[in-house]
């Protein structure tokens, strides 16, 4: 899968934004409110998934955003869900990775233009747990997000945007009980 940017128009060709003819995949993509695309894909090592931005018409070269990795560690979708959103405002990217600890899948946030490293948000507190979904609050102040707890039960957490310590959500939780992957997170409040 690549992603191809037109003029509504018509007027000019269609030009690849990812790396035309390396065979490498895009497995997903947004667009900010600030006309970037950001994107996930192996255009640097086959099955190594980065994230990338780039202007939507490229008038700037394509930036790597999500930074080093430890060894087998890449950009990876949270459960089913995606592995990235972008906040309203377009200036940031949260994702979910495997980055400091190969298979402990946590959540990040870095600037869509680039220019510094990514910063943790937090992830399941076991040390081979992993996020399993997440979302932004309607006031993009906090992500709330689904991830394996102590007890082997998907508990539901919550991070502020500037790098607090998760925060656990749900009431302790009956023997075998898990939270709902239908969550939505709205007003300040998650429902």
């Amino acid at each position: 899968q690549h992603v191809l940017s037109v003029p509504v128009d018509g007027s000019a060709p269609p030009t690849e934004l990812t790396f035309p003819g390396t065979g490498r995949d895009v497995v997903e993509f947004a667009v900010t409110s600030t006309g970037r695309v950001v994107f996930t894909g192996d255009l640097r090592a086959d099955n190594g998934f980065e994230l990338f931005s780039a202007p939507d018409d490229l008038s700037a070269p394509k930036v790597l955003l999500s930074g080093t990795f430890v060894a087998g560690g890449d950009v990876v979708s949270a459960g089913s869900g995606p592995s990235l959103r972008v906040e309203a405002d377009g200036a940031h990217v949260v994702f979910s990775a495997d980055k400091l600890v190969n298979e402990h899948v946590e959540l990040f946030r870095v600037p869509a233009l680039g220019g510094s490293e990514p910063v943790p948000l937090g992830g399941s507190p076991r040390s081979d747990g992993r996020v399993n979904s997440f979302a932004l609050d309607r006031e993009q102040t906090h992500v709330v997000f689904l991830a394996d707890g102590l007890a082997f039960a998907q508990e539901l957490y919550s991070s502020s945007l500037e790098s607090s310590a998760p925060r656990r959500l749900s009431p302790p939780l009956v023997q075998g009980g898990n939270v709902s992957v239908d969550f939505r997170a709205v007003a300040g409040r998650v429902l």
